[in-house]
């Protein structure tokens, strides 16, 4: 079985060895314009039959050039996940359920199908942009927010003002920087964390009993006070969720 995260800007992929190991990998989404080889550490050098479980929230139009590229090297089943309200008992808030993001639905579905005994959750997926969240105990979604996340908040100081840079990854946990790299770093976390603990302190007033973490920038949240809810750190929860919707018979053959 081989599961892929098509986002905004990388595809990620697992691969289920035998065992129950994975083997992952990932590269730029801008890279499926030239598609030479992008999963050859998936594949091998002969075609697989394993079938394959896809996550994208990518356009219509690329989604099906990821396919068409899969289909040269899979000779198994190819499975799209598309949000299906009420699998697995989690109802979505939105009016139209299948305008809420699968990547989205797929983290809060596999925290609320393997969380046991939660008494509500607050589901955070921190990547190029953050996602928070809330279910009910029952089931239902309560609804979320999205913000951008460090690299789009980077970005944006970046492009709309002269003098202030900072390259990727540069600054650590900082209260205040001494450069102007520095201080970005710094302003960047104090932004994220903040956020994060306001959204902390409302899974506590609402009595909710875990904050579960995601994303490629979650670990750095374990640091925050999460009060009264415990804080998980479950860094493949999208692929939790395709395997676990695949299970349920939610995904659609394509």
């Amino acid at each position: 079985m081989v599961e892929i995260d098509a986002g905004n800007t990388f595809v990620k992929w697992r691969k289920v060895l035998s065992g129950g190991s994975f083997r992952y990998g990932k590269f730029e989404t801008a890279r499926l314009n030239n598609s030479n080889g992008l999963f050859s550490d998936c594949y091998g050098c002969a075609a697989s039959s394993d079938d394959v479980l896809i996550s994208s929230v990518l356009s219509e139009d690329q989604t099906r050039k990821m396919i068409s590229l899969l289909r040269q090297y899979f000779l198994g089943r190819i499975y799209l996940a598309r949000v299906v309200n009420g699998l697995a008992g989690v109802c979505v808030a939105y009016e139209k359920p299948d305008s809420l993001g699968v990547d989205r639905w797929l983290v809060m579905i596999a925290a609320y199908r393997n969380i046991s005994h939660a008494k509500g959750l607050c589901v955070i997926d921190a990547g190029s942009a953050i996602t928070a969240d809330f279910i009910a105990k029952s089931g239902q979604h309560m609804g979320g927010c999205i913000m951008p996340g460090r690299k789009l908040l980077n970005s944006a100081l970046s492009i709309n003002t002269q003098r202030v840079r900072v390259s990727e990854g540069q600054g650590g946990v900082l209260d205040f920087g001494g450069s102007t790299e520095e201080c970005v770093g710094a302003g960047l976390q104090h932004m994220v964390l903040g956020a994060m603990s306001r959204l902390i302190s409302v899974t506590n007033r609402m009595r909710f009993s875990h904050v579960v973490i995601t994303g490629g920038d979650g670990e750095a949240l374990l640091s925050l006070d999460s009060g009264e809810a415990r804080l998980l750190y479950i860094p493949d929860l999208v692929f939790v969720g395709l395997s676990n919707v695949h299970e349920l018979g939610g995904l659609i053959e394509v």
